[in-house]
């Protein structure tokens, strides 16, 4: 039996399925699983699913033992006029997946072009992640770029900031430090790309006002 809830609101009738004849078999002997293969996007199984078990389980007793239940019986039985029969309403619930969020890091040494090309240089940032602080590593490599690794946390994060406590000698980072602004476009519901960028100390240029 496949029952359609059109997902329209929170709480809804899926529909109603009645079997063209019962099943000439023992209670303990007809049984009932309840599943959702496909649940919707961000959304896992709850409470409500399971078995296969027994129908006389989901009516509260199974054969010569019956026992008091924290909820009514999701079936009862019910005298029609073609026999007994089995009536059973199920509830069933969905939980909200929990995203994780995965933090990309990147680190950029920019050269001038007179300067040439350039390698990258090891150093440690220090990622503060909902004040929780999370020491990464970016490793030297032989060109200007070099992928530092990801982050990631069971679910999206209220606060990031990056800093760099010891760049290598003769470079400072200009950019990708300090807090991390969530909702920029490079960032996404479960993940962000973060690029620290280091230009050579010599060549800052400072503005005076006179």
């Amino acid at each position: 039996m496949t029952f359609n809830c059109p997902g329209l609101h929170a709480r809804e009738e899926c529909g109603t399925h009645l079997l063209d004849t019962y099943p000439d078999l023992p209670l303990d002997q007809t049984w009932l699983t309840i599943s959702e293969p496909n649940p919707p996007d961000g959304w896992i199984p709850g409470s409500g699913f399971g078995g296969p078990s027994p129908i006389a389980a989901w009516l509260g007793c199974l054969p010569g033992s019956c026992s008091d239940l924290a909820q009514p019986p999701a079936c009862h039985l019910e005298q029609a006029a073609t026999g007994q029969r089995i009536i059973c309403q199920l509830l069933v619930d969905n939980l909200a997946r929990p995203f994780t969020f995965t933090l990309h890091l990147r680190k950029l040494y920019r050269q001038v072009p007179f300067m040439g090309m350039t390698f990258a240089w090891p150093t440690l940032l220090d990622v503060i992640v909902d004040g929780v602080t999370h020491t990464v590593l970016c490793p030297a490599g032989p060109n200007a770029t070099t992928d530092c690794g990801s982050l990631t946390f069971p679910e999206r994060p209220r606060s990031v900031i990056i800093g760099e406590p010891a760049p290598p000698p003769g470079w400072t980072p200009i950019s990708g430090i300090g807090p991390v602004d969530l909702t920029s476009p490079a960032c996404q519901p479960s993940s962000c790309a973060v690029t620290v960028v280091n230009v050579p100390s010599s060549l800052q240029i400072r503005v005076h006002a006179f």
